[in-house]
């Protein structure tokens, strides 16, 4: 929360300079892994398995992991936006890879996460006699690996 004299957020609009006050989520205290978009890897193993998750090939994670259905939630990317390439090696010395899309764009979020920023206040524009009351109010949410839905609302009289 801050109150006082400050700027609105710039997630969709422009940045404002306004008096008033803003409760938003600060991203910055989330664990580093869910800070800016990471895809989430997912697979099913058929027996105990070791996966391997490579980008621009290296190596940037290995598990092991029991028969059945694993995600991994946690990867460390170099930020270049390169496809993940994942291999799954069985117990029998069979390797199963694929392919998990990724780009480092601007506001997206990994899958569950969410964003918002919520202000209310009055305007301070530089030169302007007349200062409006207004609300503004952004909400981002991360559907899955490929979709970030966002959104937001400005309110004002004028």
């Amino acid at each position: 929360v801050q109150i006082g004299e400050n700027y609105t957020s710039s997630l969709i609009f422009d940045s404002l300079r306004f008096s008033g006050i803003r409760l938003f989520r600060d991203m910055q205290m989330l664990p580093d892994s869910m800070q800016s978009f990471t895809p989430l890897v997912q697979g099913v193993a058929q027996s105990n398995a070791l996966i391997t998750v490579s980008q621009n090939g290296y190596t940037i994670y290995q598990k092991e992991v029991p028969p059945g259905p694993f995600t991994i939630a946690d990867l460390q990317l170099s930020g270049s936006g390169s496809d993940l390439d994942v291999s799954i090696k069985e117990a029998d010395g069979s390797v199963r890879s694929f392919l998990v899309p990724y780009s480092s764009v601007p506001n997206m979020l990994q899958p569950g996460v969410s964003n918002f920023d919520f202000t209310a206040g009055r305007s301070q524009i530089y030169g302007v006699k007349n200062q409006e009351d207004f609300l503004e109010a952004n909400y981002i949410y991360g559907l899955n690996n490929l979709l970030t839905l966002y959104g937001g609302t400005i309110l004002s009289d004028n």
